[in-house]
């Protein structure tokens, strides 16, 4: 078969990343399990420290997920733990499973009878993986969120919009945001 990527090689594109799912969550099932339910812990603890100012999930997503984005005081500045946290452990999933999956590589080459089908389908896998993984993300904190703040909207809420979003309106023009001080 000719080397590259064609019409006929799709099939063998989905059929390698259906196979890298099934095969990643096989794997590394225990791992995702103990990742959220890390996170259906600290969205528990978050949510039990906002349940008195009135917040509801929107308020727990934005301090699990938030970084720190623009820094104008350097002593201002947080290590946003979650964050990291979060990144790190799906980098950690995701590169876990490719070193593992690397002693199938000779055999899954030579199914798919080309390495553009194979890398291609890789790629695929990492963009559906993290696809997943961060709906997952987003579905434990909501459900867990809002059954200790007994509150499943996801509008803003007054706590929101007095406390949170006053520290999301920064008056920065490009012209500072280019200047070094």
């Amino acid at each position: 078969m000719k080397e590259g990527l064609s019409f006929m090689t799709t099939p063998v594109i989905l059929k390698l990343i259906i196979r890298d799912m099934l095969y990643s969550w096989s794997y590394g099932k225990h791992k995702y399990i103990i990742f959220f339910c890390i996170l259906s812990f600290l969205s528990v603890a978050t949510s039990l420290q906002l349940k008195p100012f009135g917040s509801n999930s929107s308020g727990v997503f934005y301090f699990l997920l938030k970084d720190n984005g623009y820094i104008r005081v350097i002593s201002d500045y947080e290590v946003p733990v979650y964050w990291v946290f979060i990144q790190f452990y799906i980098q950690f999933l995701i590169g876990d499973f490719l070193f593992d999956d690397q002693k199938n590589r000779n055999y899954l080459l030579l199914r798919s009878h080309a390495k553009g089908s194979y890398i291609l389908a890789k790629m695929g896998w990492v963009l559906a993986q993290n696809i997943l993984i961060y709906l997952g993300i987003y579905f434990v904190i909501y459900i867990s969120s809002g059954l200790v703040l007994n509150d499943f909207s996801i509008g803003s809420s007054p706590f929101f919009s007095n406390h949170i979003d006053p520290t999301l309106q920064y008056p920065i023009t490009p012209g500072q945001l280019t200047s070094v001080s």
